[in-house]
């Protein structure tokens, strides 16, 4: 399976391409607020403001859809990491957890704040190591798993 960038064909068109799906999102929450604000909030959205709402709600939910299967890319190549000894059902623990944390980046990103890989990268890391502390290092508490990698290292060296 081709990546998002090789189908693209570089990655400015990738970045281009996230870029378009953020504004379609943008623009479908601004339309959905919108409307919501126009409803009487006495007897409600009439019958065509609800099919209206309806449609955007499916729309917004459309294009969160396709930014997150583009984005997959991020997830797999972070969760690579921890796959190499891990079990299937745990590379897919591993990976449904990262999806969770990209869903989180969609609803959190704010496009004027750069691109959204640098974005992303923070949640899907946060979710991932969850899971791999608790699939892994179940025994050990948030805090010494986030010691482990400098432990590791400086047992390396002696």
């Amino acid at each position: 399976m081709r990546t998002a960038v090789e189908a693209t064909g570089s990655s400015a068109s990738f970045r281009d391409r996230n870029t378009e799906l953020f504004e379609q999102r943008n623009d479908f929450k601004a339309d959905l607020a919108e409307i919501e604000r126009a409803c009487d909030e006495i007897t409600g959205p009439d019958a065509a403001q609800q099919r209206r709402l309806r449609m955007l709600r499916r729309r917004l939910d459309d294009v969160t859809s396709e930014i997150v299967s583009y984005n997959m890319g991020l997830v797999r190549s972070y969760t690579r990491r921890f796959t190499s000894t891990a079990s299937a059902d745990d590379r897919r623990e591993f990976e449904s957890a990262g999806t969770l944390g990209l869903m989180r980046a969609v609803d959190s990103y704010v496009p004027e704040s750069g691109a959204f890989g640098q974005w992303a990268f923070k949640p899907i890391q946060r979710e991932v190591l969850r899971s791999v502390r608790d699939v892994d290092h179940a025994n050990l508490s948030l805090g010494d798993f986030e010691k482990r990698p400098a432990i590791l290292r400086a047992y390396r060296q002696l």
